[in-house]
């Protein structure tokens, strides 16, 4: 599918939202959970849903771990299931209300003038990786380039110029990709050498 296609499949259901009240599914957030509210620029909520759901998984995974080495009585099913459960849930969530969510955002964002920058691409693959920088690079951009005009009402024309996929980024925001890639390549690059040390100090002692 397009990202002209895409950007149409929202405007249909924002319509339909918008009209008859009535959700529809979403296939790209079931699957791509977390990743597709980044992708879309759902900031706040992605960082507040990743947060709770972060803290079950631990707490679930930890209950598992802690059941296996008898540390409490709770059989380990017991947390399995909660992780299951809490993996379906908030994919079938997604899945089901995620053009609610999705259209929340949008309208909050032309109720600000977004759909007027001329510089400002609807959708981030680099937010999936980190939300609150691209979160902040979008505010500044917004800053930057937005004069006050008044073109803020939220319509199918609205809808229409904050969904073009061809817009590109203003430099707040690439600016930020580069940084977000930077950091990212860091990390790898320290975890791969991490494991370098530890295979090194593993074959000291199997040396000596």
């Amino acid at each position: 599918m397009s990202k002209e296609s895409r950007a149409k499949y929202y405007e249909k259901a924002f319509d339909r939202l918008e009209k008859t009240g009535k959700h529809t599914w979403n296939w790209a957030a079931f699957f791509g959970g977390f990743s597709w509210m980044g992708y879309r620029k759902i900031y706040l909520l992605e960082m507040v849903f990743s947060f709770i759901c972060g803290i079950l998984y631990v707490l679930s995974w930890t209950g598992m771990c802690l059941s296996f080495m008898g540390r409490i009585s709770v059989p380990w099913g017991v947390f399995l299931t909660l992780f299951v459960l809490l993996f379906l849930v908030k994919r079938i969530g997604l899945g089901r209300y995620g053009n609610s969510l999705y259209y929340w955002t949008v309208k909050k964002r032309i109720s600000r003038g977004y759909h007027l920058l001329n510089e400002y691409r609807p959708t981030s693959i680099v937010a999936i990786i980190c939300p609150i920088i691209l979160w902040i690079a979008d505010a500044l951009s917004n800053e930057i380039q937005l004069d006050k005009l008044n073109d803020n009402e939220v319509s199918a024309e609205t809808i229409h110029a904050y969904l073009d996929p061809n817009k590109k980024n203003h430099w707040t925001v690439k600016t930020a990709n580069v940084l977000v890639f930077v950091l990212w390549l860091f990390a790898v690059i320290f975890v791969i050498s991490v494991d370098d040390l530890n295979n090194v100090d593993k074959l000291s002692i199997v040396c000596g």
